[in-house]
């Protein structure tokens, strides 16, 4: 084991510290001066898949954050009473992803509440309005950060909770994070029932890997709005843009069958020059065809 001298931050729960630092395969996330032992692929994922975990971790809304925690008090105050129940209390969740001896934090929050630049964000939404998230201060992100950190983890309740130990079942969801749905935050743009948010996304991510997440509650007494959302989400078919039919014609003027053309294949070339060469090209074919006195057949 490779000598650390200085401070180090580990974060773990405080219980999990010492079997955490016992373990060599863990030096590396907390040790830069211990050498790697996994390969990387070009993404940043581990090649080494004889370890694997996949941890939820459930948050108190507002955790470290008073203002957040008074507006959700206030928001499940109002969804009580008109839902006629007593109120509860609200989490945020997250996970934790470990393949091989890297680690991933996988969560959605703000663009503006954490300053690190390596953070692995894959993606951005906006927050309350399509037209608002031109704003950064209405802008959330969602993160696949690598040996990344969970805010507040500390005052996680009944976490963490391990889902899987299957690797190809963690990397499935490692994979799946750009693919998630950037719907509006806080909104039910997609007619799921239930506003979009960081639930949807932890939820959605769950589902689409495979793992069983009807079973899965926020702690006893504690309600996790949105969660719902991804389950719905998940379960719909992923809908593909279709290919265009493109109607394209030869330089000299000869007339060609409609062809399909998708966006990658925009520039490949055929035996008939390019398919999908624009509107531009199809005109001035026409008008090499008229001057020559021959129309278009077909």
């Amino acid at each position: 084991m490779a000598r650390v001298e200085g401070e180090i931050i580990i974060h773990r729960p405080v219980p999990e510290v010492f079997d955490f630092v016992a373990d060599e395969r863990n030096e590396p996330r907390y040790n830069s001066a211990a050498t790697g032992q996994a390969c990387l692929d070009p993404s940043g994922i581990a090649e080494d898949r004889n370890h694997a975990a996949v941890d939820l971790y459930w948050l108190p809304l507002g955790a470290g954050g008073r203002c957040v925690r008074i507006n959700g008090r206030i928001f499940e105050s109002f969804s009580a009473r008109l839902q006629r129940r007593d109120p509860c209390d609200l989490y945020h969740s997250a996970l934790e992803v470990q393949l091989g001896p890297s680690r991933y934090v996988i969560e959605m929050a703000p663009v503006w509440n954490e300053r690190s630049n390596e953070r692995g964000v894959v993606a951005e939404g906006p927050v309350g309005h399509r037209k608002a998230g031109r704003f950064r201060l209405f802008r959330y992100e969602i993160r696949r950060w690598r040996d990344g950190r969970i805010p507040d983890v500390g005052e996680a309740v009944d976490s963490p909770r391990r889902l899987t130990s299957e690797p190809a079942c963690a990397r499935r969801i490692l994979d799946l994070v750009p693919q998630v749905p950037t719907a509006v935050w806080g909104r039910d743009d997609l007619k799921t029932g239930e506003m979009w948010n960081s639930n949807s996304l932890i939820s959605w991510l769950i589902a689409r890997s495979g793992i069983e997440a009807t079973s899965i509650h926020p702690p006893a007494g504690g309600r996790a709005p949105g969660w719902q959302a991804g389950l719905v989400l998940a379960a719909r078919p992923i809908h593909r843009p279709e290919p265009r039919r493109v109607l394209s014609w030869h330089a000299g003027g000869l007339p060609m069958k409609p062809t399909v053309s998708t966006p990658e294949e925009k520039r490949t070339p055929t035996r008939h020059g390019f398919a999908g060469i624009g509107l531009a090209s199809c005109l001035r074919g026409l008008d090499q065809t008229f001057r020559c006195g021959r129309a278009p057949r077909g």
